[in-house]
């Protein structure tokens, strides 16, 4: 749901991909590393699960107003760039959302979820 805008963004733009370890909505994306954070924080009994969740939007531009209101780093990255140049990103981006469509235009996105628990 997150990788795919930002995919077609660092494709589009030429940008590279964040190094290792760089703070990002895909930093604790391994279930290790989000356990071992917690531990460091204080935790005991830590415990994580993966889980799949079904992300649903009624329409294309319904998933492009979320990630233009909730996923900061794509819109701060355009927000210097030539207008024409944010609409062929935001264009793009939709493009390619559109792969996830339904028979009846809603969009289907699945998606890992880690929930994490602990005790302090």
């Amino acid at each position: 749901m997150l990788s795919l805008p930002m995919g077609v963004m660092r494709q589009m733009m030429d940008m590279p991909a964040p190094p290792p370890g760089a703070p990002g909505p895909f930093s604790l994306a391994d279930a290790g590393t989000l356990e071992e954070a917690l531990n460091q924080a204080g935790f005991t009994d830590v415990r994580s699960e993966r889980l799949s969740v079904s992300m649903d939007f009624p329409s294309v531009e319904a998933y492009l107003n979320m990630i233009q209101d909730t996923a900061s780093p794509i819109p701060a990255a355009l927000a210097d760039k030539p207008a024409d140049l944010r609409e062929k990103v935001w264009q793009a981006i939709a493009g390619a959302v559109g792969q996830y469509a339904t028979a009846d235009g809603t969009i289907r996105m699945e998606n890992e979820a880690i929930c994490i628990a602990g005790r302090r």
